[in-house]
């Protein structure tokens, strides 16, 4: 990484602390999220949340015979 220093409104300062207070993390991490989206790259941390968000999603009775067979072989 490399350090950097920019000059917020208030409002901005305020609303990105607020949010990082929310999500429970740093502003720089939230500033750096929406600078990511804005550039078009992806983080892997988005990768394992997406990943989070639909672990278990299936039951396993339902995954047809061709998927169960593939998850042995993982």
């Amino acid at each position: 990484m490399v350090r950097t220093q920019i000059f917020l409104t208030r409002q901005e300062y305020e609303q990105l602390k607020r949010l990082a207070r929310l999500k429970g993390q740093s502003y720089s991490s939230i500033l750096r999220g929406y600078l990511d989206q804005a550039l078009g790259i992806s983080s892997h941390q988005e990768f394992l949340d997406a990943l989070d968000e639909v672990a278990g999603s299936v039951p396993r009775d339902s995954l047809s015979r061709s998927v169960r067979k593939s998850r042995t072989l993982w």
